[in-house]
């Protein structure tokens, strides 16, 4: 599952975001699922054959923030 304990015992959560050409409102959903009040997350965004910024904003926030990766297909 999603769920698996970090070293110290605490639930970790994984957020899998699929996008496809969703430059318009990637960041604001990365973003939104960081601001959670659950904060030992992890972030997963996979980008589909996106053709247009999608995959250089999921870099950047991947660069960004340490919990979170960026995937391409």
């Amino acid at each position: 599952g999603l769920w698996r304990r970090d070293g110290q015992g605490r639930a970790l959560a994984g957020v899998i975001t699929p996008a496809y050409n969703a430059q318009e409102t990637l960041r604001e959903t990365v973003l939104s699922a960081l601001a959670q009040t659950h904060k030992d997350l992890e972030g997963i965004i996979v980008n589909d054959g996106s053709s247009d910024n999608t995959l250089a904003i999921a870099r950047d926030l991947a660069a960004r923030y340490p919990n979170v990766q960026a995937i391409t297909q």
